[in-house]
């Protein structure tokens, strides 16, 4: 997570296996996740991101707030089930959608 006057520029999700770091020590904030699960919630981050900051300019530690309680949505990905089709992998992945409103898992494919 990339803060930046408590402004959100950046969230990259990798796996707990996948290394943060260059050889050199420093934070690798560009790299990918190798998973495609972790690049899916990456994409829908990012689109959290954007959508949370243009909701309360003038006071970003709301804007913040807000995006850090919808992260928290994804604690249970791989034990909650789709709230749609009630299936645990569509494709071989979780659902790992969650709607900025309610967010409740939901595989991409599930989602209106």
């Amino acid at each position: 997570m990339v803060l930046r006057n408590l402004l959100l520029e950046k969230i990259l999700v990798k796996g707990l296996d996948e290394d943060l770091y260059f050889e050199n020590g420093t934070i690798d904030l560009f790299t990918e996740s190798q998973y495609e699960c972790m690049r899916r919630i990456s994409e829908h981050v990012m689109s959290a991101v954007l959508q949370y900051s243009s909701y309360s300019t003038p006071q970003p530690e709301l804007s913040l707030k807000y995006m850090l309680l919808w992260l928290q949505s994804y604690k249970n990905l791989f034990t909650d089930p789709c709230n749609v089709c009630g299936k645990h992998l569509d494709g071989g992945l979780p659902p790992v959608w969650r709607d900025f409103r309610n967010p409740v898992a939901c595989h991409d494919n599930c989602r209106s």
